[in-house]
């Protein structure tokens, strides 16, 4: 009885979403400048991913595909817009996301972009930041780093990201960072740290902050695996997540055992939904 009104509420809380293994999870938009932006998410299966965007959410119509290539399939995306398309300054961009060709467009309000300005003046050289990022004892390609820099103020710059390379590298110039405003080149003040997020998907994720002194290299990064459970990939767990569990047991998504497996059985059907369900709410594993 319990079980069949566990399936009837969360049937119908399953009818408001679909596709979920390829939904875009963690979208950010990073590196804006005059003409450029990044926009870059996660997914939970490989999937190929590109963005649609546009001047006006009544047209939203220019393509740009991942940065790897339009047959890129993978569950770290990452579009570079206004490297080969013309971009306006202190212009409002509207971007829709499509993920295996299912079109996510946030909710009906689109992915917003405002580019900066012209800055007249060139930004002053800056080091490189740059270090390794891994995944047990391999490199971890792919994962995608994300880093804003905090002078000893409390002032903080854009955020700025970089895909780690085949090498297990990253590499992001701070002299290019601009303010949070976008209105300057972020200055550098004597204490200033950097703050460093790396996102690599079902792969895990870590963070770092240290003193920018410390990022000439960085000190090497693990990725760590998120909490099991954690199917959105928000560093929690909630009935969210119980809902895209339910969804892979019952094979309406690809299950992700990685993080999906409650009992470590290799399989994923409805007892770690049970399982997932009380970590939740808060219940003993126990009784």
């Amino acid at each position: 009885m319990k079980k069949s009104l566990f399936l009837y509420i969360f049937f119908i809380l399953l009818s408001r979403i679909y596709c979920f293994s390829a939904a875009p999870l963690d979208v950010r938009i990073t590196n804006i400048t005059n003409n450029t932006f990044a926009i870059s998410w996660v997914t939970l299966s490989s999937c190929t991913g590109y963005i649609k965007y546009g001047s006006s959410p009544s047209n939203i119509s220019n393509v740009v595909y991942d940065f790897r290539g339009s047959s890129y399939t993978g569950s770290t995306h990452y579009v570079i817009c206004g490297e080969e398309q013309f971009l306006e300054s202190e212009t409002t961009y509207y971007i829709d996301i499509v993920s295996n060709d299912i079109i996510y467009n946030n909710g009906g309000n689109h992915y917003i972009c405002t580019t900066g300005k012209i800055i007249s003046s060139p930004p002053t050289p800056g080091n490189n930041l740059y270090g390794m990022v891994f995944k047990d004892a391999n490199v971890a390609p792919g994962t995608i780093m994300y880093l804003y820099l905090r002078n000893p103020d409390n002032t903080v710059s854009q955020v700025v990201s970089y895909v780690v390379e085949d090498s297990g590298w990253w590499v992001i110039n701070a002299g290019s960072i601009r303010t949070q405003d976008l209105q300057n080149y972020f200055q550098l003040e004597t204490g200033c740290t950097g703050v460093v997020f790396c996102q690599g998907g079902i792969d895990g994720w870590n963070e770092l902050e240290t003193g920018i002194e410390n990022l000439s290299p960085a000190p090497d990064i693990f990725l760590q695996n998120y909490e099991t459970g954690d199917l959105n990939l928000d560093r929690g767990v909630d009935i969210s997540d119980v809902i895209l569990l339910l969804r892979m047991a019952i094979q309406l998504d690809e299950p992700v055992v990685a993080i999906g497996d409650m009992n470590e059985d290799s399989v994923i059907d409805i007892s770690d939904v049970i399982l997932l369900l009380r970590k939740a709410i808060g219940l003993s594993d126990e009784g």
